[in-house]
């Protein structure tokens, strides 16, 4: 697929033929005809329909045709939609992009009420934690911890996530008092390579670096540490609560402040805007303790 056939479709479809693409163009309606048949070859779906009256586009054209600029993050949408035209009749999925524990604890277990508002919907998820993804149209909607800086993207904040420090019962505190000392615990905790983020900051800041016997950048391996009763993690309240795990005493914990991120071009795609707002209601719902 490349930009001279996403022109020559953009123009058919703003002139309504093939002769009036071309002619507008200044290229032979020949010329204008195999970048069409190239472009539809290359996407696997019919665009348009040409007939003696001119040329009409078809459901995959029609949403095609929205995202059919110049920029990079719209022939990354073109390619998308258009597989999803050829795979099937339906709409195009909406994805996803946000980090295991969102996705797997927030998210997938309330598609049943998503899919019962909105019957014919689909859904894709990708694990991923960074924006890029998001710039080149490979998702519609990201979750991420920080506000978006790109003129291009929007960022709505979520329902802040307090954290809190869990342990199994199986795990015994060496210290038994109401407030224990953390310096003789043994901690399950983020890992370096994850920069500084407000956990490893906390973490430095008391003191407490060389007490974390367990580093990793998987949150879910933490819990499972922490649950086999190996030592104290950090962990999303509402996770912990759900895990059944006790609350340890301590310093507080920064919470996590969530962001929904879209595109500017799709504030007002209906299919993408009843997602966010079932996003935002999970997060309500799930987090607001």
């Amino acid at each position: 697929m490349d930009w001279d056939s996403i022109r020559c479709f953009a123009k058919v479809a703003e002139t309504g033929s093939l002769s009036g693409a071309a002619s507008a163009l200044n290229i032979s309606i020949a010329t204008m005809a195999r970048r069409i048949d190239s472009l539809e070859a290359s996407l696997g779906v019919k665009l348009m329909r040409r007939t003696a009256n001119g040329a009409i586009l078809t459901a995959a054209g029609e949403a095609v045709l929205p995202y059919a600029d110049a920029s990079t993050r719209q022939m990354a949408q073109i390619t998308r939609i258009a597989q999803s035209f050829a795979s099937g009749p339906s709409e195009p999925p909406v994805r996803i992009s946000s980090t295991e524990p969102v996705i797997s604890n927030l998210l997938a277990p309330a598609l049943t009420s998503l899919f019962t508002a909105h019957p014919g919907l689909r859904i894709e998820f990708d694990v991923d934690t960074g924006l890029s993804n998001l710039s080149t149209g490979d998702v519609d909607i990201a979750i991420r911890l920080t506000k978006p800086k790109s003129e291009t993207l929007i960022g709505r904040r979520l329902t802040t996530i307090p954290l809190g420090l869990f342990r199994a019962q199986d795990y015994s505190l060496a210290d038994k008092s109401d407030y224990p000392d953390l310096s003789g615990e043994q901690l399950l905790w983020l890992d370096h390579t994850l920069g500084p983020i407000p956990e490893n900051i906390w973490l430095r800041d008391h003191g407490l670096e060389d007490r974390a016997i367990v580093r990793s950048t998987s949150l879910r391996a933490l819990e499972k540490a922490c649950i086999a009763g190996l030592g104290i993690a950090p962990l999303p309240v509402y996770r912990g609560k759900e895990l059944g795990l006790e609350v340890v005493p301590g310093p507080d914990l920064p919470a996590r402040q969530p962001w929904i991120v879209f595109h500017r071009d799709n504030r007002n795609n209906k299919r993408i805007r009843s997602v966010r707002n079932w996003i935002a209601d999970c997060f309500k719902k799930e987090v607001g303790l």
